[in-house]
């Protein structure tokens, strides 16, 4: 039993590897390799930054206050992992999908809640290890000390990201299981996490510096102050007595954390409190045209996941900010854009529209709308294929979710910073051209992908949303359409013209739409009704 619950657990976190878009048939093993090495990338590149964090860390701190170094950059592995973690772990240990199924069966709870444990956990572990690792290899090639409990304390430190993860998520899931607009309250409180977080990487070289600037003042406070991160600095720094005290707090934290989840798991996996139970009225019913129903059950859908509207609408919010600050801050950019003019050479000033628009396009990206709706239909893909819908309707309705929610910011984002720019009235009305047609062209693009590369048989929206190829297909093949997009405009407008160069900018996302429109209106949508 427990080798099936470990198996299928697992099986769900590495679903984006090894994917079965059909019953018994597995993703092949070169894509496998390949998502593999670009998994390892993300992880090089995000080390490399955490490398360079720590490096500032230790050029002050080692050896003299080696404890401190590794009680600050703990302390951000730990947030880290948190950060990373917690609402999949709400959404995994307490609101999954296969709940009513697996409490159906003879499976202790606590069994089901030990196994979904070790995959937070897992998660966890990669998150902090991202920061943790690059520190600890910064401290050896100091020389400063031994690595051994630097490196033990990966591991104990993985269990205390699981222990705050699991509260976190545990109060989110026992607040969202009383609230009617859980999904409003998970997004608000999404998106104040990744407001922190940006806040905090944007900061980070200040935040750096200022901490080498005080590392006296600051060793004191936390020796004094913080009791358990000094302890946990001085385990890592190689005192043995630090290292017992730490993973005896560590272990003591979690079996408390253990006692409290495992009485309220089945109470809260079970619990459906916030919903309100539904009254009939007798009245007239309305009638709505089939597209119109259509477009309102996709809209439902979307409004309806936190998971789905944070991870496909991010792009939305950033286009909203910058839009803001191209508004706010109009005055300092077009200074900052007449110094960086002044030493530029003549052919660059005519193609800022054409960047402004690239840069538009680039965020527009981020919102990969289409490329999940087909995997998010399921189990309940029948219900919609029994209906007297053909199946080019139901494909329309998801490219009308998506220019519904992406062309109207991406065209004042564009409006705006066309009057940033200073663009003439042709180099305007060209970068809302260009806009329009890219994003109905990412749109065409998911849809396309994730009909070729369907997963209807997820337990977790994360997977479709997050992990799925489509996602990853529509989204860097979209940047890849605006960044070619662009360098064909400016070797166009180089050597002719500006406003020719930004026509030939629109000519590769026309150019896809119409291929991709003509493949969905036939072959899409027979596969679409034969899924």
């Amino acid at each position: 039993m427990w080798k099936a619950l470990l198996k299928k657990q697992f099986t769900e976190l590495l679903v984006f590897y090894f994917p079965k878009a059909k019953p018994g048939k597995k993703r092949d093993g070169v894509m496998i390799v390949l998502f593999a090495l670009l998994f390892l990338f993300i992880l090089i590149s995000l080390g490399g930054t955490f490398y360079a964090a720590a490096d500032m860390l230790a050029s002050s701190m080692l050896p003299r206050l080696g404890w401190l170094y590794f009680a600050l950059l703990g302390a951000l592995s730990v947030l880290s992992g948190v950060l990373g973690g917690v609402f999949s772990t709400y959404a995994g240990l307490y609101l999954a999908k296969d709940n009513d199924l697996l409490l159906s069966l003879p499976i202790p709870p606590r069994r089901i809640l030990i196994v979904r444990m070790i995959a937070v956990y897992a998660a966890g572990l990669t998150y902090s290890a991202v920061v943790w690792i690059p520190a600890v290899i910064r401290w050896l090639v100091s020389g400063v000390g031994s690595g051994l409990f630097p490196l033990l304390l990966t591991f104990v430190n993985a269990l205390l990201v699981l222990v705050l993860s699991c509260l976190l998520g545990w109060g989110v899931a026992a607040i969202s299981s009383r609230l009617r607009n859980k999904n409003v309250i998970t997004v608000i409180l999404s998106l104040l996490f990744l407001a922190v977080y940006f806040l905090a990487t944007s900061r980070m070289n200040l935040l750096m510096q200022t901490l080498t600037e005080k590392a006296d003042s600051m060793a004191a406070a936390l020796r004094e102050k913080v009791w358990p991160l000094y302890q946990m600095g001085q385990a890592a720094a190689g005192r043995g007595l630090s290292m017992l005290i730490w993973c005896c707090l560590v272990l003591a934290l979690f079996l408390i954390t253990w006692a409290l989840l495992s009485r309220s798991f089945l109470r809260i996996a079970t619990a459906n409190r916030g919903a309100k139970k539904a009254v009939y009225r007798a009245g007239r019913s309305r009638a709505s045209d089939m597209d119109a129903a259509l477009l309102r059950k996709e809209l439902k859908r979307f409004l309806g996941s936190p998971v789905y509207m944070m991870n496909c609408g991010i792009g939305l919010i950033f286009m909203v900010v910058l839009a803001v600050a191209a508004l706010v801050k109009a005055g300092s950019v077009r200074e900052t854009m007449d110094l960086f003019l002044a030493s530029a050479p003549p052919y660059l000033p005519p193609l800022l529209p054409a960047m402004g628009a690239m840069t538009v396009s680039l965020l527009a990206a981020m919102c990969p709308i289409t490329a999940p709706s087909v995997s998010l239909e399921g189990r309940s893909l029948w219900v919609l294929q029994s209906l007297p819908v053909p199946g080019e309707a139901a494909l329309k309705a998801k490219e009308r979710l998506h220019l519904l929610l992406v062309l109207p910011p991406a065209l004042l984002c564009s409006l705006l910073l066309a009057l940033v720019l200073r663009a003439d009235l042709l180099s305007c009305l060209l970068m809302l051209a260009v806009t329009a047609l890219f994003v109905m062209a990412s749109g065409a693009l998911g849809l396309a992908a994730n009909l070729k590369k369907p997963n209807l048989t997820w337990t977790s929206e994360i997977v479709p949303v997050k992990q799925g190829l489509p996602v990853l297909i529509a989204l860097f093949g979209s940047w890849a359409l605006a960044v070619a997009s662009a360098g064909l405009c400016a070797a166009v407008g180089i050597r002719l013209d500006a406003r020719l160069g930004m026509l030939a900018e629109a000519l590769l996302p026309a150019l896809l739409l119409v291929l991709l429109k003509r493949w969905l209106k036939n072959k899409g949508s027979r596969i679409f009704e034969n899924l």
